[in-house]
């Protein structure tokens, strides 16, 4: 009950616009606390936010930037009280529904794997071909590829309809803390932040019920075609990029008037002027100056079976001279990799190799090594439009080292996959088949760092415009103008094809 008589005083308390931030996973916390979205929101005198994820991990993170007006609360549990009778049995009831739509194949594992079917996604159809373990990995990561999903009549878009008005209606009990969240916290706005999440749904629910207009933001590029329906009901979808919004529009049936296009948060410190110099970075690495720097940009372990391979030919290559008396080899692990030291130990003392330490949210680390990187050599990943928005020469490794995998398990065929597919048609990166042709595209940048240049700026055109810095600005600016009725805001009437009858 106490923590009730807190939540009434910092209601009376409240003033100007309270925006409450579902993040179903922590990296999608990480990307509104890591960029500069957040900063864009504190910068309001009359803004005050609620930060629901899965993790008190962020808690300090949240109370350093600002704990008076920001607070962090469990997206699992948003409130702590006690069920009277009626509560309890709204619980129960609840229960029974969920059980009943796992039933039918109405729950968001079933629905996103009859919509990647129904739209014939590359990366989802090859992801069915894995072995079991690989699947049950898989859906660790929200990408649902067991077949068993979606019996019967995989494929029928009028029964996937159907699915998904049981799924997302407004008929369901949602939970007691969410339904208390909404009454006490009384937000203006309700932010979905990268929404393809079984957390998600009750919050889409709960606001629409108590007619707060909902906002979804989907700040990771692969998203529209890997992870399944996007919530519908928004008053504003808010994308990366114009390719973004064609996906939505295409395969979502998004209104494109309800789509804004921000640019790539994350890459608003790109322009900002003070980065340090060549000297500096190489001097904090202790490198000299003179040498062109090879960074490899390694994937999660999950995705980089391969990678330790690649990374010990490529280090002894740099030993021999191969490239040049002048080359260095920086490893950067992926932020997420916690065995990133066991994984690329074989490299650690040679001659002429750097290994960072994996540190999440160091964008501005990131932008100084992508601007003075000569060449970045990375598996498919968002890494690559990070070097090209620098204009950084990109090697893309198309093959499994000297691991022995399934064919269907090969990275080759992750640059099929529909969101990579149209950078590789851009020509603006180069795919190596082999260690050999490894060497050759790396001796080719280092002598004509121009090559593949028109491709980069293609690429720069179709994935990452506008990238003026303003990314942030555009996102919090929408979010804030809703939050303050400046905006189309009444979720009456808004609703997509879906759940529309």
């Amino acid at each position: 009950m106490a923590g009730e008589e807190v939540n009434e005083a910092a209601s009376n308390r409240r003033h100007g616009v309270r925006i409450a931030f579902a993040l179903p996973t922590s990296m999608a916390a990480r990307g509104l606390l890591a960029t500069p979205v957040i900063e864009r929101f504190l910068n309001q005198t009359d803004f005050e936010g609620c930060i629901l994820s899965p993790s008190n991990r962020e808690k300090k993170l949240i109370q350093s930037l600002d704990g008076a007006r920001l607070e962090w609360r469990s997206i699992y549990h948003p409130v702590v009280c006690r069920l009277d009778l009626k509560q309890r049995a709204r619980r129960l009831c609840r229960t029974l529904c969920s059980r009943l739509l796992r039933l039918v194949g109405s729950d968001f594992p079933n629905i996103a794997y009859r919509f990647n079917e129904i739209n014939e996604f590359v990366g989802h159809q090859q992801k069915k071909a894995m072995s079991d373990e690989r699947q049950a990995r898989e859906a660790l990561a929200g990408n649902f590829v067991d077949p068993g999903l979606g019996w019967p009549m995989p494929k029928s878009r009028s029964f996937f309809n159907v699915l998904c008005r049981l799924y997302y209606g407004q008929w369901q009990c949602t939970p007691p803390a969410i339904d208390q969240f909404m009454q006490q916290a009384r937000p203006d706005v309700m932010v979905l932040w990268n929404p393809q999440s079984t957390l998600i749904k009750d919050y889409l629910v709960a606001a629409r019920k108590n007619d707060v207009p909902v906002v979804v933001v989907i700040t990771s590029w692969d998203m529209p075609t890997t992870k399944g329906p996007i919530c519908p009901g928004a008053v504003k979808y808010i994308v990366n990029s114009t390719a973004m919004k064609r996906e939505l529009t295409g395969h979502h049936q998004i209104d494109e008037q309800r789509i804004l296009v921000s640019g790539w948060p994350q890459m608003d410190v790109y322009t900002r002027a003070g980065v340090p110099d060549r000297k500096s970075l190489f001097d904090s690495i202790g490198v000299p100056v003179g040498n062109r720097l090879i960074v490899f940009a390694a994937n999660s372990e999950r995705l980089g079976r391969h990678e330790p391979s690649v990374v010990e030919y490529m280090a002894k290559r740099i030993v021999e001279g191969a490239y040049g008396s002048d080359c260095t080899l920086l490893i950067r692990p992926h932020p997420k990799d916690g065995n990133w030291e066991r994984r690329f130990r074989c490299v650690v003392e040679l001659d002429g190799v750097v290994v960072e330490s994996p540190d999440w949210g160091r964008l501005d680390h990131l932008n100084t090594l992508m601007r003075h990187a000569d060449v970045v050599v990375a598996s498919q990943g968002s890494i690559t439009m990070d070097a090209v928005a620098q204009d950084t020469c990109v090697i893309n490794i198309g093959f499994d080292g000297n691991v022995d995998v399934p064919e269907n398990e090969s990275v080759r065929r992750w640059y099929l996959m529909d969101h990579y597919r149209t950078v590789m048609e851009t020509d603006g990166v180069w795919l190596v088949d082999d260690f050999g042709e490894l060497d050759m595209a790396l001796a080719a940048y280092l002598e004509n760092p121009e090559l593949k240049s028109l491709g980069r700026k293609k690429l720069r055109a179709e994935q990452l415009e506008p990238m003026d810095g303003k990314a942030s600005m555009r996102i919090a600016s929408t979010i804030l103008d809703i939050a303050r009725g400046r905006a189309m805001a009444s979720v009456a009437g808004i609703m997509d094809s879906v759940v529309s009858v």
